[in-house]
């Protein structure tokens, strides 16, 4: 994730001068989606990178093609990699739209950097699928069936849930393109994020799988236009958006103090009896450690609070820092009482019990990462929303009564669970 970070840096030092790449930085980690997920083992976070490198690479094209070259095809093969072809399609796209749409990129020396990023990529591109098709030629065709591309367009998905996602980041960018809609089209430092993040929505969003960490490679476009922006922020918006986080991530560490407190003393009462049901649990966990360092992060966020000046720049780094002491802290203090409610071995080894056959398991409404912990815990193989006719156990996790997808009456319902402190049941139907 620091390389990630270094990228986003180095692309706004690059299209808007220095000094910027901090500022893009902060506004990238700060943004409320990126904390979400970042924290997450998962290979998001290295196509996250790639896309990273290879937006650096475009960046750099004009003044360094050998290094744009370099950086551009290790990132598409980094991409492709950890993420598959959506975000190579991103990436190549966003290459292919550049000089379409916009005569300063119809160059030879960029000409050159694409045909020399190819070359650096093609061993990434190249290599993996080649050995699965020769050793696993089965699993090589089901891989290339799973191209589900341009059969649903999922715009509406992506663009409501970047409004929160995105924030701060989408905002000011949102503003900087009004403040500068005269020069936007006419200098590469507009040009470069504009396009790729309407490739990344275009290609994303034709994708038939909805995924919030998805939403992760629009924050590089946004945090760069957003980072050269800044500047211009009326002092009353600035002001605005720093008051508005003080007061919001104040609140936020008083809150996580409360219940840490709660949780060992029981008082107060009624904040005592909604952490028991938030965390299924009683039990308190001291560590003197542990709390020496959320104390340290208390006097961290109170010190940002107090010694800083009011600017442009300060704002947004007011929000980082809050945003990542709130999140921290959170961790520090409510850790042990976050695993027990998010624990499913529970739930998955009592599932184990009526299953007699771990050949097959399809699933519905199951995501990815629930799929993984069944492969972990109970060593079965799920897939999504898959071919049932030859499987004999379907999951289904019921988000209403009706939710349940056609079937047979052969299927019988043989187990019936739900998690703590989760409304919604999941259910194992045995096909006779």
């Amino acid at each position: 994730m620091g390389l990630t970070i270094l990228m986003v840096g180095m692309v706004n030092r690059e299209l808007w001068g220095i000094g910027f790449g901090r500022q893009a930085a902060l506004i990238f980690i700060g943004s409320v989606g990126l904390i979400l997920n970042v924290h997450t083992l998962m290979p998001g976070i290295a196509t996250l990178t790639g896309l990273a490198m290879g937006f650096y690479g475009l960046a750099l094209s004009k003044r360094r093609p050998f290094r744009s070259a370099i950086l551009l095809g290790v990132g598409l093969g980094l991409s492709f990699l950890s993420g598959g072809v959506i975000p190579v399609l991103s990436l190549v796209l966003s290459t292919l739209l550049l000089p379409a749409f916009f005569e300063i990129w119809r160059t030879r020396r960029y000409g050159l950097v694409l045909s020399l990023s190819l070359f650096v990529s093609l061993p990434f591109l190249m290599v993996w699928p080649v050995l699965l098709w020769w050793f696993q030629h089965d699993l090589f065709l089901t891989w290339v069936n799973s191209f589900h591309l341009f059969q649903t367009q999922n715009y509406i998905f992506y663009i409501k849930n970047l409004s929160w996602f995105a924030w701060p980041a989408l905002p000011l960018a949102a503003w900087g393109l009004w403040k500068f809609k005269h020069k936007m089209w006419s200098q590469a430092k507009f040009q470069l994020p504009i396009i790729f993040f309407i490739s990344t929505l275009i290609i994303t969003a034709s994708y038939a799988k909805t995924n919030q960490a998805l939403l992760m490679p629009f924050l590089i476009p946004l945090s760069t236009i957003a980072a050269g922006s800044i500047e211009t922020l009326r002092r009353g918006a600035a002001s605005a958006l720093n008051w508005f986080g003080i007061i919001l991530f104040s609140t936020i560490l008083f809150l996580i103090w409360l219940g840490w407190n709660a949780m060992l003393t029981g008082f107060p009462q009624k904040t005592y009896e909604r952490m028991q049901f938030l965390a299924q649990t009683n039990e308190s966990h001291f560590n003197i450690f542990i709390l020496i360092i959320a104390i340290l992060l208390t006097v961290i966020w109170i010190f940002s609070m107090i010694k800083t000046r009011i600017t442009n720049r300060s704002c947004t780094t007011n929000w980082s820092i809050g945003l990542t002491v709130s999140w921290a802290l959170l961790m520090a203090l409510w850790l042990p009482w976050i695993n027990h409610k998010k624990d499913f071995s529970p739930l998955f080894l009592s599932m184990e019990k009526v299953i007699q056959d771990k050949t097959c398991l399809t699933t519905h409404n199951i995501n990815d990462a629930q799929i993984d912990l069944i492969d972990y815990y109970l060593n079965i193989k799920a897939t999504r929303e898959g071919d049932r006719s030859n499987c004999h156990y379907l999951l289904i996790y019921q988000l209403h009564k009706k939710d349940l997808p056609p079937m047979s009456e052969n299927w019988k319902l043989v187990w019936n669970e739900k998690q703590p402190g989760d409304k919604n049941n999941y259910k194992l139907f045995y096909k006779e």
